[in-house]
């Protein structure tokens, strides 16, 4: 199972640098204890922020006293679909930079998702229209330097009332090419519960390797998967039932 989907890792925690309320140490020193082999402190920036090298000096201090290999993360909302993201211009001094969906990234700029809405109820915007938007953010955002990893863009369509499980594989197939191209990878995240086991299994088949993740905000959760643990298992299930059938064809 865990070849597909590593569980002995956790890739979004979050620290006393943003949003959570353990520290890098506390953190590290759990998942030490939970026996994971790969531990990514991940924080919520923007613009302004300007401790990302204090976060970055706190993961290095922390990896040389512990077993698991410790890296650090900067999250940043994309805002349009060119691919511009709220970051500072210390960002390269983090691992990571993840590329997160808090609102609609649009050509024009992000709209709120009430606003969202309310345009797709009255029929001003289509739920296909909305697909190509984050498809297209989110393809553009991972043309940068140094390595990114993609939370689940689709969980802004369940909040818009559109089905994730429909979407055209076009687009699907749009942002795999474009994952691949830059070696970016994907967050599976036991927070959010996305991306669902079927886009999942599509990236990993497309050659993107997804990542697990908590999206803990407290190290008491760190490295506790039930959600990603189900999916990692679907996944391998299913690659394994393809891998037999082409097999067979082949033969």
């Amino acid at each position: 199972m865990s070849s597909f989907i590593r569980l002995d890792e956790d890739w979004h925690v979050s620290s006393t640098f943003s949003n959570g309320t353990s520290t890098v140490r506390q953190t590290v020193h759990l998942a030490e204890a939970r026996s994971l082999k790969k531990l990514c402190i991940v924080d919520k920036v923007s613009a302004s922020t300007d401790w990302v090298g204090d976060l970055g000096e706190a993961c290095r201090k922390a990896q040389r006293e512990s077993a698991v290999e410790v890296s650090c993360g900067v999250e940043a909302e994309v805002t349009d679909t060119r691919g511009t993201l709220e970051l500072p211009s210390s960002a390269g001094l983090a691992d990571h930079i993840y590329v997160s969906h808090r609102r609609l990234p649009t050509p024009m700029g992000p709209m709120d998702l009430d606003e969202a809405r309310g345009q797709i109820e009255v029929g001003l915007l289509c739920p296909a229209r909305v697909t190509e938007w984050l498809v297209r953010a989110s393809a553009a955002a991972t043309m940068r330097d140094g390595s990114v990893v993609l939370t689940d863009p689709f969980h802004i369509l369940a909040e818009l009332g559109v089905d994730s499980e429909r979407i055209h594989p076009a687009y699907l197939r749009c942002l795999a090419g474009a994952l691949v191209k830059r070696e970016a990878s994907v967050e599976l995240s036991e927070r959010w519960k996305g991306p669902s086991p079927v886009i999942a299994n599509y990236f990993l088949m497309a050659g993107v390797p997804v990542r697990a993740a908590t999206g803990s905000v407290s190290a008491e959760t760190v490295g506790r998967y039930v959600w990603c643990k189900r999916v990692a298992s679907e996944v391998a299930r299913t690659v394994s039932t393809q891998w037999r059938t082409e097999r067979v064809l082949a033969l």
